[in-house]
């Protein structure tokens, strides 16, 4: 029970460091400091592979995101200058999408890092 704990809580630690961008160099070294047994030491840098290809996906994802942003910002602000600078024309349109679409993504980028790693499933099949 108590080795559980170890691993759930070493496991949580090399997590935390993956996700604050550190190599899995430096994440082995922070756990090696840590004094754990092997078997613990073993099965948390396992995970921090996993977890460092998580924190690196999550990061082209959010990234993703903020491209969305700018391109709905664009849109919004090509619909703006179209009906300042056009006489009785309205880009209803382009204002609309645009304004949706940049504040969809805006809201998407406030999230954590967290929210953006890729979650496992485990998928049963019935036949």
């Amino acid at each position: 029970m108590d080795h559980s704990k170890d691993t759930e809580a070493a496991t949580l630690f090399a997590k935390e460091l993956a996700y604050s961008g550190k190599s899995y160099d430096q994440i082995e070294q922070e756990l090696k400091s840590q004094r754990l047994t092997e078997n613990v030491l073993k099965t948390a840098l396992k995970k921090s592979d996993q977890f460092i290809a998580e924190y690196q996906i999550a990061k082209q994802e959010k990234s993703k995101v903020l491209v969305t942003l700018v391109i709905g910002a664009s849109v919004f602000m090509l619909g703006l200058t179209i009906t300042l600078f056009s006489q009785g024309i309205l880009a209803y349109g382009a204002l609309i999408g645009g304004a949706s679409i940049a504040v969809k993504s805006f809201m998407a980028y406030q999230k954590p890092l967290e929210d953006f790693a890729p979650k496992y499933r485990r998928f049963s099949r019935r036949f």
